[in-house]
């Protein structure tokens, strides 16, 4: 009986043994199929304007990838390493590309997400002045006439006006075209615009355009 018994222990110890074994080795199978390893990473591409962010065509090109025509956009699948950005052409109007933060080159790992951004800024617009007035001819000279008058004054920015004298601040700079529409002094015409009808407005000048009315 002893030994029966003894040969019934042996058994049962093998048996608990091959069960804790088959446990561990599936344990370990699961762990290898059900934890991929990631080997890739993301590129993110975006603008701001004036510390807003813009969208809209911008050209540029990353390390190794297809060149970008448009901001935001996002390049998925990356494989890891060093990748460098390049601004080419493009961007909001009247602004300039004041830096593209973090610097070039940045490093791509596994996981995880770099971002490139195009920071622009707009263009300062050089302004100056313009003024419009009037003379009227008598005969006892020239002499300033101020009442109502119709004109408009072309150029980078468009001005209409309804009398003079008036003088018009902060203009962008440019040519600029003083068209005469009606009004005036009555019983007069219009003799001419001096000293121009279109002149030069640079920056920190004021151009004056005289009406002279007989």
């Amino acid at each position: 009986m002893r030994e029966l018994d003894t040969i019934t222990s042996n058994r049962i110890m093998v048996a608990v043994c091959i069960v804790f074994i088959l446990l561990a080795a599936g344990l370990l199978t699961g762990c290898s199929t059900n934890q991929p390893v990631i080997t890739t990473g993301t590129i993110h591409v975006n603008a701001m304007l004036d510390g807003s962010p813009w969208v809209g065509p911008v050209n540029f090109s990353v390390t190794g990838q297809d060149s970008g025509t448009a901001v935001p956009k996002t390049y998925t699948n990356i494989p890891v390493g060093n990748y460098s950005f390049n601004y080419i052409s493009g961007g909001p109007s009247d602004a300039s590309l004041a830096g593209i933060t973090p610097t070039s080159p940045q490093t791509v790992a596994a996981g995880d997400t770099i971002t490139f951004t195009l920071n622009f800024r707009t263009k300062e617009v050089a302004r100056s002045n313009i003024v419009v007035k009037a003379t009227l001819t008598q005969s006892e000279g020239v002499v300033p006439w101020m009442g109502p008058v119709s004109f408009t004054l072309t150029g980078p920015q468009t001005i209409t006006g309804a009398s003079v004298p008036h003088p018009y601040a902060g203009i962008p700079v440019g040519d600029y075209t003083l068209n005469y529409i009606s009004g005036g002094p009555p019983g007069t015409i219009l003799h001419d615009i001096t000293p121009s009808p279109t002149q030069v407005l640079s920056t920190g000048e004021t151009i004056i355009f005289t009406l002279e009315f007989r």
